[in-house]
């Protein structure tokens, strides 16, 4: 049954509002998963050479759709697609979950699925996606109706991260929630939502820091007097052309969780265009934004506010001590809008008091002394197990007779903790001290791996010829500390950039890639190195991010070489 695609009524399935199609069905999407071909030949996939295949990345999956001509099928068990990569209806055809116990769809595998012109109806769940939180997943769901789940109409579970979901031009209606996401991104666009929640809650809850976008949406409450809201953001959330309704007062579009950041990567809520008649029918927020806590940036522009201001903030935050922010973190501007509210905007929002945030304890100079000496002592009695084999990385086997490669250690090159760490003004010798032994540079750790920033070593001025040693290398020993290595590498004559991938391993690594083919150069280059040494890891090779730790002050790594090799 590998034909154009896989009708679900030559499984079976009789669509007439009567019989249980669950069984019928579920065949059809068993034997378009089985069908299903994934392409793992990272030869067959033309990416960029010298860099290894990273998660997701090396593999490509085709297979039959599951058509469902129009009809009415009803289903009294989770219907399971597994690898089955499409399901599209004709006419919408009407699925019907009779259990309000069982969810409608449920998938484990939902990383390039798509549903198309399909209507469900009922049951616990509509589709309770996720995945193994597999690289480059994209999710579709496209001109489709969800009338009447008990709970969620379309859910992507916890550790789904990178995953982008894509809601275009569905309609949902009296659902308990619309969508609930836990991907890094979700795109809702050009369609229509009617709802409420029973009791307290949100239509639209974006979790795990992710990007929320609603454009061009038509939003209809159903208000009952809870405190409803459209949206719970504990990430960030753009709204650009959303009517957010005014049927019995409405109810207040976003409630934020989602709390600043101090330094580097922020975090906002932005509205644009947007048409807000009323939130008073939810009389604990009556207001546009509600802040449980303060984004890094709201911004209210050229909105229609009919009756409620644009912000409003909890009143268990103290607008003298709350912000513990760098300079330029924290931005709030409301302009352009309409409406005899839109100007009452919190003081502490009009000038925030800004106080410096407190930085993570580093270690002394004298404890960062006695770190290096027992780090010294503890890598004197490892190195001896170690074997001294050549390694192999992505086709390319180590160098190690002399001539075949260049060492990029001091003194031929400058390892430098001087220089800021990207994107901040602190100093990178705050969080690492370097100690050179004869057969590899110590890493010492003086502030907590989990502490916020990514400091690196600059390795100044490494003289490379290309043509000679077009590969760049290195050995990374971890010795009680999780560790890996990135590199940044810096052209200093074209002034380009490359990022390279990550290493994180329990003993021993080995990294090569190929700069001449990077760079599509070749002859003497001088390069800047920035080395970004991890203090996290997975336990057990998991992938759960409950599971990461960082390395602990004190705790150290070993690169036993940075080289240009032939």
């Amino acid at each position: 049954m590998t034909t154009e695609y896989l009708n679900v009524k030559r499984f079976g399935a009789k669509g007439n509002g009567k019989t249980d199609d669950t069984r019928a069905i579920q065949k059809a999407l068993d034997a378009a998963s089985d069908a299903t071909i994934t392409r793992q030949d990272t030869d067959a996939i033309p990416y960029v050479k010298g860099i290894p295949a990273q998660c997701g990345y090396h593999y490509h999956s085709t297979g039959p759709e599951v058509f469902f001509p129009h009809g009415h099928y009803i289903v009294t068990a989770p219907l399971l697609p597994r690898k089955a990569l499409a399901l599209r209806g004709e006419g919408y055809p009407w699925i019907e979950q009779r259990d309000p116990e069982q969810d409608l769809v449920y998938s484990e595998e939902s990383i390039r699925q798509n549903f198309t012109g399909l209507a469900f109806h009922g049951g616990r769940m509509h589709l309770n996606l996720g995945n193994r939180n597999e690289d480059n997943g994209l999710v579709r769901i496209e001109d489709c109706k969800f009338y009447g789940s008990k709970e969620t109409a379309i859910r992507m579970r916890e550790n789904s991260n990178s995953t982008e979901l894509l809601v275009l031009r569905c309609q949902i209606v009296g659902c308990e929630q619309a969508v609930v996401s836990c991907t890094d991104i979700v795109h809702i666009r050009e369609g229509w939502i009617a709802g409420g929640c029973s009791g307290d809650g949100a239509q639209i809850v974006n979790r795990n820091m992710a990007f929320l976008s609603l454009e061009n949406l038509c939003l209809v409450p159903i208000v009952n007097g809870y405190d409803q809201r459209w949206i719970d953001n504990h990430g960030n959330v753009v709204c650009r052309n959303v009517r957010f309704g005014g049927e019995e007062a409405g109810f207040t579009p976003i409630v934020n969780f989602s709390k600043y950041s101090p330094l580097l990567l922020g975090n906002m809520v932005v509205m644009d265009s947007c048409w807000m008649v009323c939130g008073l029918g939810n009389a604990k927020r009556p207001c546009a934004i509600s802040c449980e806590e303060i984004p890094n940036l709201i911004e209210v522009r050229n909105c229609n506010l009919a009756g409620i201001p644009p912000v409003m903030v909890s009143p268990k935050i103290s607008p003298k001590t709350y912000f513990k922010v760098n300079p330029g973190m924290a931005t709030y501007r409301f302009e352009g809008n309409t409406g005899e509210l839109a100007d009452r905007i919190p003081a502490m929002l009009r000038k925030p008091l800004l106080h410096r945030p407190p930085r993570a304890p580093a270690l002394s100079e004298s404890a960062t002394r006695a770190a290096v000496r027992r780090a010294r002592a503890d890598w004197h009695d490892r190195r001896t197990g170690l074997p001294d084999v050549p390694y192999a990385c992505d086709g390319h086997k180590q160098r190690v007779a002399r001539g075949d490669y260049v060492d990029l250690l001091p003194p031929r090159c400058k390892w430098d903790l001087g220089d800021l760490m990207d994107g901040t003004a602190e100093r990178n010798s705050r969080y690492f001290a370097l100690a050179q032994e004869p057969d590899g540079m110590l890493v010492v750790r003086r502030v907590d791996g989990l502490a916020e920033g990514w400091p690196h070593i600059l390795v100044r001025n490494a003289e490379v010829d290309l043509d000679r040693y077009p590969y760049l290398t290195w050995s990374l020993i971890q010795t009680g500390s999780p560790a890996g290595v990135s590199a940044r590498v810096i052209d200093q004559s074209s002034g380009r950039a490359l990022m390279l991938a990550s290493s994180q391993v329990k003993n021993a690594s080995y990294f090569a890639c190929n700069l001449r083919a990077l760079l599509n150069s070749s002859g003497k280059h001088t390069l800047n190195i920035k080395l970004y040494v991890s203090g996290q890891y997975f336990e057990g090779g998991s992938r759960r991010l409950e599971d990461r730790r960082g390395a602990k002050p004190g705790e150290f790594a070993v690169i036993r070489f940075l080289r240009a090799e032939k």
